[in-house]
């Protein structure tokens, strides 16, 4: 498996919109790194480590 995938598979993968991922990138919540001019890709674990289970009662 690649390790790099592109924002709209990362945001398929978190199921919310390709801006939200773009915001997270902005904000620095999730590193990215950019190929060329126009394409962007995050890593597949820096997308996991964002779903942060929630405690239960």
């Amino acid at each position: 498996m690649n390790p790099l995938i592109t924002l709209d598979d990362a945001a398929e993968m978190l199921a919310v919109n390709t801006r939200t991922i773009r915001r997270y990138v902005s904000a620095g919540d999730l590193p990215a790194f950019r190929l060329g001019p126009r394409h962007i890709r995050v890593k597949h674990d820096d997308v996991l480590a964002l779903l942060v289970p929630v405690p239960t009662a």
